[in-house]
């Protein structure tokens, strides 16, 4: 918790703070290692190319 001095600084600075919740995206680990993530079917897929 933020006490009211940390507060009060935040609101004299010049930007803004965001909070991002993404809701699909890709998550790459390395070469041949991709998933797709939809977090609101919290599923999470290989993404296999077929190279054939």
């Amino acid at each position: 918790m933020h006490n009211a001095k940390m507060m009060e600084l935040l609101r004299t600075l010049d930007f803004s703070l965001f909070e991002l919740t993404p809701l699909e995206g890709r998550y790459v680990v390395g070469f041949g290692k991709a998933f797709t993530i939809d977090i609101t079917n919290d599923t999470l897929v290989h993404v296999v190319i077929d190279k054939k």
